[in-house]
Formats: C-alpha cells, sequence, structure tokens
C-alpha cells in the first residue's frame, strides 16, 4: 500500500514537473535582425520587425511577413512550421518551405535550418536556406533575429 502511494506521488510529480517545464510562446515578438546575409553579409539596419509564434504543445511556427534583402527586386517571407521546443527554450531542425522568396511574380519555397532559443520572453533565432537556387543559379540566405514578447 505504501509503495503504491509512492509511486503514485513520484508519477503525479513528474507529470506536474513535466507540465511546468512546457513554457507558453506563442505571441508576437518585436524585434531586429541581428544579421543578414543573401550571397554575403549586409547591412543590418535599425528597422523592427515582428516575429509571430504560435504554439500548439511542444511544437511551434514561426512566421515574419514579407520583406526586402537589400537591393533584390523581390521580397523575403519566414514561415518555419512544426518546429519542436524543447523543455529548455531551444529548437533547431530542418523546415520544409521555412522560407519564401518573391520574384518578380514568381514565389518559390525552400528548405531551411532553423534555430534559436526563447527564454524570458526573448526570442533568438536563425533561418538558413538549405540547397537553395534560383533560375539555376545557386545562393543561400540567412537572417537572424532578436525580438521581445509584446504584452
Amino acid at each position: 500500500m505504501i509503495r503504491r502511494f509512492i509511486l503514485m506521488a513520484v508519477l503525479l510529480l513528474s507529470m506536474a514537473l513535466t507540465i511546468s517545464a512546457q513554457q507558453v510562446v506563442s505571441g508576437n515578438y518585436l524585434g531586429q535582425f541581428t544579421r543578414i546575409y543573401m550571397n554575403g553579409e549586409k547591412k543590418v539596419g535599425a528597422k523592427d520587425f515582428t516575429t509571430k509564434v504560435s504554439q500548439s504543445g511542444s511544437s511551434i511556427n514561426l512566421h515574419i511577413d514579407a520583406f526586402k534583402l537589400g537591393r533584390m527586386p523581390g521580397n523575403v517571407t519566414i514561415d518555419a512550421n512544426n518546429i519542436v521546443l524543447k523543455p529548455d527554450g531551444s529548437f533547431s531542425q530542418t523546415v520544409d518551405k521555412g522560407i519564401l522568396i518573391k520574384i518578380l511574380w514568381k514565389r518559390t519555397a525552400y528548405s531551411a535550418k532553423v534555430s534559436g532559443k526563447v527564454v524570458n520572453n526573448v526570442l533568438n533565432f536563425t533561418v538558413t536556406s538549405i540547397d537553395a537556387s534560383y533560375l539555376g543559379i545557386s545562393f543561400t540566405a540567412s537572417i537572424s533575429f532578436k525580438g521581445t514578447k509584446q504584452a
């Protein structure tokens, strides 16, 4: 009887700790790009961007609305979905269609490596294209972002 009680107490405690370890990170994070790379380093401006984070359990989605990189005749959208959020707030994985690039009328999705961390309402992450090419020309695109969760 005592053995069962102890076992139940341990199970309940471990469940409680697991639930409390899963932080809620959904919301809008206002911040700036800390690095921009598009076939070479680009100047990081002081413009603010918003990363929208949605969450379902331990899975998050990161979204940044369309923005321009340098003088390119189009825009880039970050739309990285189904990213596994670890209990410590970190994440790192490859996602399909994580980067969307629209040049003139053509919109193309690229796989991307997404890594970062959410701690104390501060989101840091980097998204880097994987094996990307446009009209047969290979390129590498990468952005790093740091932002604070808005109330």
